[in-house]
């Protein structure tokens, strides 16, 4: 593990300073958009062997590096990039644009998902949902709100149930 942690394109940022971390943060975030589907909704770093969907498995590229990018702002970084997830938001909770992102069923990964998205729309409103037209966000709202009524596991996925999108964005 040693020699992989001294390869790495990051082995010589001590992650020390603020700085240290936003130049770390743009590393991961910079190289996804080679991955991201042309509507934003989608990114695709390889194929996997979960058990879910492509979709919600694409879902998941998009949403995991949002914990970053939304902590990054909400500290007074600016991303470039940021516009990638707000056109992603929109088109992937449109039910008529080709890279929605599914309706959520009973013990769905695309649960496990709303975590970093509601996270982000509550550190980061004015970044992420301030931008949405108001049709994306009433689609982001009610593809949120989808999950209310489903079968969850009884496992930390209990944490991740967001109630609406009013109730995080009004924090």
């Amino acid at each position: 593990m040693s020699y992989f942690a001294h390869t790495t394109p990051f082995a010589s940022n001590p992650l020390k300073t603020k700085d240290d971390l936003a130049k770390y943060l743009v590393g991961l975030l910079d190289p996804l958009a080679a991955h991201t589907s042309p509507g934003g909704a989608r990114i695709h770093i390889g194929f996997t062997g979960t058990h879910y969907d492509e979709a919600a498995a694409q879902l998941e590229g998009f949403s995991r590096p949002i914990w970053g990018l939304a902590s990054y702002l909400a500290g007074g970084g600016a991303y470039a990039g940021t516009e990638r997830w707000v056109r992603g938001f929109a088109n992937g909770t449109n039910p008529d644009h080709e890279e929605f992102w599914g309706n959520m069923r009973d013990k769905d990964q695309r649960m496990v998902e709303c975590s970093a998205i509601g996270f982000s729309l509550a550190v980061a409103k004015e970044h992420l949902w301030d931008p949405l037209p108001p049709e994306g966000k009433k689609n982001l709202e009610t593809w949120l709100a989808g999950m209310n009524d489903k079968e969850m596991p009884n496992t930390n996925w209990l944490w991740f149930r967001v109630r609406s999108l009013i109730d995080v964005t009004s924090c």
